[in-house]
């Protein structure tokens, strides 16, 4: 839903990254898994150790050109493509050097297969027919330079090549790695590969990457300055760094226990950073890295396109099978460059730390040159995505004053999500703008609520007194002045159409008159505003209703935007009854219109548990939504049914008539042993751009 006051955004995109002109894996996630259980050959281990693209050191800095999958010893290891095994290492008399150390390469026509820390003696399982391709493979390990495929290696999909070794006490696990060959042996991410469900289990990461820290450092540096608060100005260039972190399928098995910690985070797939003038919206923004691939030689935005070298077999050679302790150590040149290498950490004594260096742009040198850009007020935003579209983001405020003089201005604000610190817009890392934490719904004569504290999911009823709280923060550096609010009610639609607004506070004004002063980094309550919802606001839409808050200050001007692109506006979702609500248009044209659900750590997994998404009967929603991933529709009279089967689904766009309007629910049903709550989120996108939505909860 979105607030009445719409403007558009005054960002203005001064500097962005091109995109990537090289594809991942081709075809997109059309290989099978690779590891699977011993006691149970046809279930895939689906739970990560590390990932494609994050910072590892030892002795030299590199990135993970692969996925490391946990399992257990003796895990069964398939063939993914048809191929021939090319290349063994460390494979001599029918065992390797030690248990975990064979590697094996499998070349296919484009792709080369890379599968590490095999088991491969006489106890491992392999077939006599697969041991003599290895045997025959394992007589060029060491060749000249030149790497022929022997006649007799050919392996094909779902073959069992090995198992995996125990690799010291408590953390077995099988890297695998696919080189593009015809791409200047580019590594590619192998979850660009892999399917997405295979073995009857769905192979999707659902856990939101976290942000630790966002901080600043002088440029080319790799210690962070010294800036407590936005009231310390910096100048000259700098390089805006995030120590980032990501996990994917944290059980079966659990998390590695290394040397008395626990390993469960890597790095993460993409990163970008925005620069955003608090005053005048200008916005720098670029992307740091999405590694859909890695480069065996060069950095930039077309890694092996643009290399001035071309990578031979050779080359990949003297990278990879030939040294024989490690295996596809490339992308060393630029890691330097993508990563703050001092503060980071990969040394598996359960530290995994990883800094971001975000303005070095697809791994080339790069900054944040304040001395381009005016003095003033800056927002800095780190934005992480994982392979899935789950997305995080942090933010902060700096001021830029390289010549002297300037004075930060007021800035109040509410949030609104639990993640909102002011930021414009309050949806990076794809937050929901319709849950803040601010705005307060007390029964009458309720005692004001503390400042700490978080606002209660009340079932509210018609004909009944409430007192309305807004809690409001001053971020900056000066005293906020003359602060006051206007509070208001609306009804509920995925989009919402302007103008259907009841006010809370006397219509037009806003209270107090006089105002309050907010001194700078405190927060304070403004309220109560007495509110007595009527039959219609409880009944309409099936008692679903919003709340609206937007504060004024003589010191602060407020804009007028959309509630995510205005931190002066906030709301609140609240409920009367039901779930229901309308899944519209609100165009005056038709348009394309899109949803998306997200569910939080909803428990699919445990018996029992349902989502469902019910909206009247449409053609055009029914032939969009028919095939979509991850969820199943059917026709129910006159409704289409939606029944979701994992979380984060994302249904495919439909055209709808201008002002389109057709009644919608959601239901829920929480199963197993975790009884909730759980926030499940609809999104709403209208021609590809986010425009609303609305939060559920469910328990059991």
């Amino acid at each position: 839903m979105r607030a009445a006051l719409v403007r558009p955004l005054l960002a203005l995109a001064l500097a962005a990254s091109t995109s990537p002109a090289l594809a991942a894996y081709v075809p997109a996630n059309s290989l099978p898994w690779p590891l699977y259980r011993q006691d149970a050959p046809n279930t895939p281990r689906e739970a990560l150790g590390n990932a494609f693209g994050e910072y590892q050191e030892f002795g030299v800095s590199y990135v993970h050109t692969g996925i490391d999958i946990r399992g257990a010893e003796g895990d069964i290891v398939k063939v993914v493509a048809p191929g021939n095994v090319w290349v063994t290492v460390n494979y001599h008399d029918d065992l390797c050097t030690h248990a975990n150390a064979c590697r094996i390469y499998v070349k296919g026509a484009r792709y080369i297969y890379y599968y590490s820390h095999l088991q491969l003696d006489a106890g491992s399982g392999v077939t006599t027919e697969t041991r003599e391709k290895i045997v025959n493979a394992s007589r060029w390990e060491l060749g000249s330079g030149s790497y022929p495929v022997q006649p007799g290696t050919s392996v094909s999909t779902g073959e069992i090549l090995s198992r995996i070794g125990p690799f010291g006490s408590n953390w077995p696990h099988l890297h695998f790695s696919i080189v593009d060959a015809t791409e200047n042996y580019d590594a590619i991410n192998p979850l660009t590969a892999l399917r997405r469900s295979w073995g009857g289990i769905d192979i999707v990461d659902d856990e939101r990457p976290e942000i630790t820290a966002l901080e600043l450092f002088a440029d080319g540096g790799q210690t962070p300055l010294p800036i407590p608060s936005a009231c310390d100005p910096i100048s000259g260039a700098v390089d805006v760094a995030a120590t980032m972190r990501d996990s994917f399928y944290t059980t079966d098995p659990e998390p590695y226990p290394v040397f008395g910690g626990v390993l469960s985070t890597f790095g993460v797939y993409e990163a970008s950073y925005r620069i955003r003038n608090v005053v005048t919206g200008v916005a720098l923004s670029g992307t740091w890295y999405r590694f859909d691939r890695a480069p065996l030689e060069c950095a930039g935005p077309l890694r092996g396109l643009s290399c001035p070298v071309v990578a031979t077999e050779a080359t990949f050679a003297a990278h990879s099978f030939l040294q024989v302790s490690g295996g596809l150590r490339i992308a060393e040149p630029y890691t330097p460059t993508l990563f703050a290498t001092g503060p980071s950490e990969s040394n598996y004594v359960g530290v995994e730390r990883h800094v971001h260096l975000l303005t070095n742009a697809w791994g080339q040198a790069g900054s944040w040159n304040t001395a381009l850009s005016s003095d003033g007020y800056y927002q800095v935003s780190a934005i992480a995505r994982d392979e899935a579209g789950n997305q995080q983001a942090r933010s902060r405020f700096v001021s830029v004053d390289n010549h002297g003089g300037f004075v930060a201005p007021a800035d109040a604000f509410v949030r609104d999500n639990d993640v909102d610190v002011g930021a414009i817009p309050s949806t990076l890392g794809g937050h929901p703008f319709w849950t803040s934490p601010d705005i307060f719904i007390l029964p009458a004569g309720s005692p004001a609520p503390d400042l700490g504290a978080s606002p209660p999911h009340t079932l509210l009823a018609a004909n009944t007194t409430y007192e309305v709280y807004l809690r409001v923060h001053n971020q900056s550096c000066q005293t906020v002045n003359g602060l006051r609010a206007q509070i208001y009610s609306a009804n509920p639609a995925m989009i919402v159409d302007d103008g259907q607004w009841t006010y809370v506070t006397p219509e037009g004004q806003f209270v107090p008159a006089a105002g309050v002063s907010l001194p700078a980094g405190a927060s304070t309550f403004l309220g109560p505003f007495s509110w007595t919802p009527t039959e219609a606001e409880a009944t309409s839409n099936d008692g679903h209703r919003c709340m609206l808050a937007k504060i004024d200050a003589s010191n602060d001007p407020v804009g007028d935007a959309s509630v995510p692109d205005d931190n002066n506006v906030a709301q609140r979702n609240l409920q009367f009854g039901g779930t229901s609500f309308d899944f519209n248009n609100p165009e005056p044209r038709s348009a394309r219109i899109e949803a998306e659900m997200r569910c939080n750590g909803f428990p699919f997994a445990e018996k029992g548990s349902k989502l469902e998404l019910t909206v009247a009967y449409d053609a055009a929603l029914h032939s969009a939504w028919a095939n979509a991933d991850g969820a199943t529709v059917t026709v129910s009279g006159k409704d289409l049914v939606v029944g979701f089967s994992r979380c984060n689904v994302r249904l495919p766009a439909a055209t709808l008539p201008a002002k389109a309007k057709l009644r919608a629910a959601f239901r829920s049903v929480v199963g197993g042993q975790k009884p909730g709550p759980f926030t499940i989120d609809l999104l709403g996108y209208v021609n590809g751009g986010l425009r609303g939505g609305m939060s559920f909860t469910a328990k059991q």
